[in-house]
């Protein structure tokens, strides 16, 4: 029985398993993320099932999505062996006596010599969750020939999407009876998956990678998160871990629990904090009984009116990632912002530019930040960017590299105020209303959101139709749960560019 051949089923198919698709002489894949892969195979095998932790190369972001970026990936020669002995492990533990009854299904006659009948039992059963599809030719009924994905196509793009792992048995059901092709039975399976507790592993997934909080540890194209705490003893390593919690803690509350507008994250006054993060924000929280257990607690907490921190904007996730290790960078937190929320970009800086004036803290005539950007674009080769980062950047000056509200910088008080699409504001409370107001806002994450299922950028009647999306939401309030149910509802989000062929019906994430 150990001669069946699970490891290319096992490892390779789910670590590389991506909709494979043919562009001219090309051949491009969707490469599982290191979570996808763990959850896929726990929802498949079961979590006795070890996963390895062979290293995934980081890959690069496209159109601010790692997502995107995975379409292009290759894979080194290197890689490919990790993976395969990661299969041979994974087929190991299946196969072994203590798993082998309940995964395999049937008893091989001889445990000497294989048994081609058992094998093909468990190949067949296995295959449908490991390919997300029968084992055979599996061409779309409904449009022969054409770059409409298939049920079992629809199957695993939505279930990536919406739950960030592998469809389950009901909806592989509704792909083999055909019912995932028609509007209803299309409808009634996403309300499902939104429906679910999974759903937060799904919206955590897309906002892990939108906001880039690879960055709190190692992402390519963000900054990396790298704070001196000799210089801000209030920033722990409980901070380093609680920041991005807080971040999509409060994002899962508004938007999936709460069924609150997306634009009222910038100027929210509710979230969660963590003893931890409450001393670095300098606000009182209750000790928990069972912080005294071991178990660091979150408590929801509403900021006052007149407390300064109010939205994503103003949390250690954007503050701190954003900034310097001992210094703060007004000019990373206007490109965060820019990049991330608005989907603009912003080119980098000139390979000659001279920074030392920036990064003079003690230069005597420039006691701010301000004062020390105000002269450094003087410059002609930095006065562009620098126009469009400093003026939002320096908003957020009233929290320091740590995140902690300060009124002054070496002395002298600090002037967060500035202008931003055509309207003036005297401090970050009043710039993130106008962020809130700002349609651009919506826009981006209808962009972001959709690319982000069907892993490319929208094409031009896309674009349209995301355009059209937006100034619906914008009068209803930009939900959720609606938001993704019009997406998955659009027919062009199970289609290919018209330049790709289907190789296979087999389908990725």
């Amino acid at each position: 029985m150990r001669h069946i051949p699970a490891a290319s089923l096992v490892g390779v198919i789910l670590c590389a398993g991506g909709l494979w698709t043919a562009a001219k002489a090309e051949t491009n894949f969707v490469r599982l993320t290191p979570e996808q892969y763990q959850r896929s195979v726990h929802d498949i095998f079961g979590a006795s099932i070890r996963v390895g932790d062979n290293k995934v190369e980081p890959g690069f972001r496209t159109e601010g999505l790692l997502a995107l970026g995975n379409s292009k990936l290759t894979v080194g020669s290197s890689e490919f062996a990790g993976d395969e002995a990661g299969a041979r492990d994974l087929a190991d533990q299946i196969v072994d006596p203590r798993h082998r009854a309940m995964l395999v299904g049937c008893a091989p006659k001889s445990e000497e010599a294989p048994d081609d009948a058992c094998a093909r039992q468990f190949i067949t059963r296995l295959g449908l969750l490991l390919f997300r599809r029968p084992l055979s030719s599996e061409p779309d009924p409904a449009r022969p020939g054409s770059l409409q994905l298939d049920a079992y196509s629809r199957a695993s793009r939505l279930s990536y999407f919406l739950w960030n792992s592998t469809p389950d048995n009901e909806f592989l059901a509704a792909a083999e009876s055909g019912r995932l092709m028609s509007t209803a039975g299309l409808k009634q399976q996403v309300e499902r998956l939104l429906a679910s507790p999974r759903a937060e592993d799904g919206m955590r997934a897309f906002f892990v990678d939108m906001l880039g909080f690879g960055g709190l540890d190692q992402d390519p194209g963000f900054d990396t998160l790298s704070i001196d705490t000799g210089l801000y003893p209030n920033f722990t390593p409980n901070v380093l871990v609680d920041a991005q919690e807080q971040t999509l803690r409060t994002m899962v509350d508004h938007l999936l629990h709460k069924n609150k507008d997306y634009r009222d994250l910038f100027v929210t006054r509710d979230t969660f904090l963590t003893p931890a993060l409450a001393a670095l924000y300098r606000v009182p929280v209750p000790r928990s009984s069972q912080e005294l257990g071991g178990a660091v607690p979150w408590i929801p907490y509403h900021y006052a009116d007149s407390d300064p921190y109010v939205g994503l904007l103003s949390q250690v996730s954007f503050l701190s990632l954003h900034s310097h290790p001992g210094r703060t960078s007004p000019t990373r937190r206007g490109k965060a912002l820019r990049e991330i929320f608005f989907c603009q970009n912003v080119p980098p800086p000139p390979g000659n530019v001279d920074f030392r004036l920036v990064q003079n803290t003690s230069d005597p005539r420039y006691k701010t930040v301000r004062q020390r950007l105000t002269a450094h674009r003087t410059e002609s080769t930095c006065a562009g960017c620098h126009k469009i980062m400093d003026p939002i950047g320096l908003s957020f000056e009233n929290f320091n590299t740590a995140g902690e509200y300060r009124a002054t910088e070496n002395g002298a008080p600090i002037d967060a105020s500035g202008e931003f699409s055509g309207k003036g504001f005297e401090g970050p409370k009043q710039l993130t209303q106008i962020v809130r107001d700002d349609p651009a806002v919506t826009a981006c994450l209808l962009k972001r959101a959709y690319s982000y299922g069907t892993e490319r950028k929208a094409n031009t009647q896309e674009q349209a139709w995301l355009a059209n999306l937006q100034a619906e939401l914008a009068k209803d309030g930009v939900k959720w749960r609606d938001l993704i149910l019009r997406i998955t509802l659009n027919p062009d989000f199970y289609t290919m560019p018209m330049n790709a062929v289907a190789l296979s019906a087999s389908t990725s994430r």
